[in-house]
């Protein structure tokens, strides 16, 4: 099989090699490591981005944009992430029997307006519209309105160095003291509440700290959401805040050392997520996760974690402190209470959230997709 991912912002210069150092946005990350996975299995795999050099990097080529066209015309199966548009249009330079797939990763109210673009142009037989979670797939077929038998599922997966981080080691015993919290997510999805939380948070616990593994650094020049100052703002309030320290985005190794260390993430999350990559490699790193309930983030915690009360509006600000303080508090007078469940989420991670177990699924997926079903 030769698969072809196109990304296609030319702002986007990435390769196959540029994670873990420097890290990706979570959609670009997804793509490279499919990518890698599936090279790794065997297949002939070509990423195009906005990469001015062709380059080559354990079985994956990447190409610029400008060659994308011939490549098009040697794929088995296309993947065109975040870009209704492009997918429309990429079908003009596919064999007729080839899947396009529009590879989704927001949520159908943040897909801009192109999305509508799936539900009326992207119709074809080998037309396929692919979403990371049950939740997005809902999501996209109610809010959308797309042919149900149109859209499926391939969920995210953790990066490759946040597996098998722990031996017969208890998970707990990795745990450093004081206890330190973690938001690793990008700051419009949650930082403002999570500085204001953790304050209340410290005033009952002083020897509580924050790390923040959050910014706009790996964004590319002129995104909307870099350019805007009240993320400036924001960090700026961080750097001040008692407990708190700023680390931006690390490599994902240094950030795999840093959470298995780490006792929880603490993300109080106020966008719909449908597939939280920040949740699943805390889970990997024996965090326990304490979040709301909005988009998939239930789905993706699998039954692990903890979930703060509320609904698609939003969440219980009490109810999240009150959570995460029981946290700490079992971690700090009976922290053994706490390694078999997250013992039990390691497992889990380690059995189910990799990017060998999601190119086994996706290999399913253009076998239905090229036979017709």
């Amino acid at each position: 099989m030769h698969a072809v991912f196109v990304s296609p912002d030319p702002r986007h210069t990435y390769t196959a090699a540029t994670p873990p150092a420097p890290p990706l946005p979570g959609s670009e990350s997804a793509q490279v490591y499919l990518a890698l996975a599936l090279a790794a299995a065997g297949h002939q795999i070509t990423l195009i981005t906005g990469t001015p050099t062709v380059h080559s990097h354990a079985g994956v080529t990447t190409r610029p944009l400008a060659q994308a066209v011939p490549t098009l015309k040697e794929a088995d199966v296309v993947l065109v992430t975040n870009n209704p548009r492009i997918a429309c249009e990429t079908r003009d330079h596919v064999r007729r029997t080839v899947p396009v797939v529009a590879w989704q990763h927001n949520f159908w109210r943040a897909c801009g307006p192109d999305a509508a673009l799936l539900r009326d142009r992207f119709t074809g037989p080998r037309d396929r519209v692919l979403c990371v979670s049950a939740w997005h797939r809902t999501d996209h077929i109610r809010a959308g309105g797309l042919e149900a038998a149109r859209v499926d599922v391939l969920p995210n997966a953790i990066a490759p160095v946040f597996e098998g981080l722990f031996s017969e080691t208890p998970v707990v015993a990795h745990k450093a003291w004081p206890p330190r919290l973690a938001f690793t997510s990008v700051p419009y999805k949650g930082l403002e509440p999570a500085l204001d939380l953790f304050e209340q948070l410290r005033g009952r616990r002083p020897e509580l700290s924050l790390l923040l593994f959050s910014s706009f650094d790996f964004y590319p020049p002129g995104n909307s959401q870099k350019a805007d100052p009240r993320w400036a703002a924001l960090s700026e309030r961080a750097a001040r805040t008692p407990g708190v320290l700023s680390l931006g985005n690390v490599p994902q190794a240094t950030l795999a050392r840093a959470l298995k260390s780490t006792l929880a993430l603490f993300y109080p999350s106020i966008l719909p997520e449908t597939s939280s990559i920040a949740v699943m490699e805390a889970m990997a790193a024996g965090c326990v996760v304490v979040t709301t309930r909005l988009g998939a983030l239930p789905e993706t915690l699998a039954g692990h974690g903890v979930l703060a009360d509320g609904d698609d509006r939003g969440f219980s600000a009490d109810d999240f402190l009150n959570r995460t303080l029981g946290v700490v508090e079992t971690f700090s007078g009976t922290p053994e209470r706490l390694e078999p469940a997250l013992a039990d989420q390691v497992a889990y991670a380690n059995r189910t959230l990799t990017w060998a177990s999601r190119a086994r699924a996706f290999e399913q997926l253009v076998d239905a997709w090229r036979a017709g079903d």
